[in-house]
């Protein structure tokens, strides 16, 4: 009988964490994934085949994996994986969390959400996405999805990729916003004086659907040392400056895909309250455009991507619109209510 034990050791998990995911986890992430795991204070679930007494302790011998992390009343899941997709290993799985889960008193389980997000993305991947490797973007077939489902859990955030085409913007209404406004990209040597500014933007503007990361200050500390070590591009993020309160009114980054110099990633584009609906992003995202577009040839990237809550329907119409953005996948992350 295969036997599920629970590992807390962060050195433990991460030589096994591959097993976990369908993205290489290359050499450069190693830092970053051992900050993440720590910060989360991540445990494994791990089951292990008992054909013999002495594989127990050999990484060969693991033939499932979860990892578990808390925030207040709900206990998150992640970088769950069996062996050769393995009904039976799945299902042991899902018991074993939903056991600790309950042990733990906790009230809903959520996942999977694999830690750090950047690197890892969000959810199971939904039938008919795209399979291709991305950063991000994690790639399951489709029992995953069918087999929680069966268990219980509901869809709690369904996450649509889109894909942009890269290219020159204008709109004459930005005018009016020249002079009250300036949009900024900021280099490797600046970003870290602006953390704060970001976190506090994204922690008091973003939606209920896009807060799908428990902990939004250790997230943001994640994306800004990713960006600030591994880079394809001179300038990672930008700022939009509200010129007569000298206030940071909007922000977001721009995360390099290691697999395909060709293509980025557009991460938490957010703007202050007060200032949406009100135009601003025409205005910030013809600067944008117009930054990308003015690289070098070897640094430009053609296309971009993003992933959005299908509840986002005015950024979604806007990327379509003015950027010929289609859909390329679907991810769902599950709840469970106990």
């Amino acid at each position: 009988m295969n036997r599920a034990i629970i590992e807390e050791s962060i050195e433990n998990i991460l030589p096994i964490l591959q097993l976990g995911t369908s993205i290489p986890i290359l050499p450069q992430f190693k830092d970053l994934i051992h900050f993440s795991l720590k910060n989360y204070k991540v445990k494994a679930i791990l089951i292990k085949e008992n054909k013999r007494k002495d594989s127990l302790f050999k990484k060969s011998s693991i033939i499932g994996i979860a990892i578990i992390y808390n925030e207040a009343t709900t206990l998150y899941f992640g970088f769950f994986k069996a062996l050769n997709h393995n009904k039976n290993i799945i299902q042991k799985l899902i018991d074993e969390i939903i056991t600790y889960a309950k042990d733990h008193n906790f009230s809903y389980i959520r996942g999977p959400i694999n830690v750090p997000t950047i690197l890892f993305g969000y959810g199971f991947m939904f039938s008919g996405s795209n399979t291709r490797t991305f950063i991000g973007r994690s790639v399951d077939p489709p029992i995953y999805l069918k087999q929680f489902k069966e268990n219980g859990f509901y869809e709690q955030f369904t996450l649509d990729t889109y894909t942009l085409e890269i290219k020159k913007l204008y709109f004459e209404s930005i005018n009016q916003y020249e002079n009250e406004f300036d949009f900024i990209m900021i280099g490797i040597d600046d970003i870290l004086n602006y953390k704060d500014h970001f976190i506090k933007l994204q922690s008091e503007n973003m939606p209920e659907h896009s807060q799908i990361t428990p902990n939004v200050e250790i997230n943001s500390q994640t994306i800004l040392q990713y960006i600030s070590n591994k880079h394809i591009l001179d300038k990672l993020g930008w700022i939009t400056l509200h010129l007569p309160s000298n206030t940071i009114v909007a922000c977001g980054y721009i995360i390099p895909n290691p697999y395909d110099s060709h293509v980025i990633s557009l991460e938490h584009v957010v703007i202050n309250k007060q200032y949406q609906g009100k135009g601003l992003i025409k205005f910030m995202w013809a600067r944008f455009m117009q930054y990308l577009t003015g690289l070098k040839k070897d640094k430009r990237p053609l296309y971009g991507t993003g992933f959005f809550n299908i509840n986002n329907e005015k950024m979604i119409s806007f990327i379509q619109k003015y950027n010929s953005a289609w859909r390329e996948r679907r991810h769902i992350v599950l709840e469970y209510k106990l």
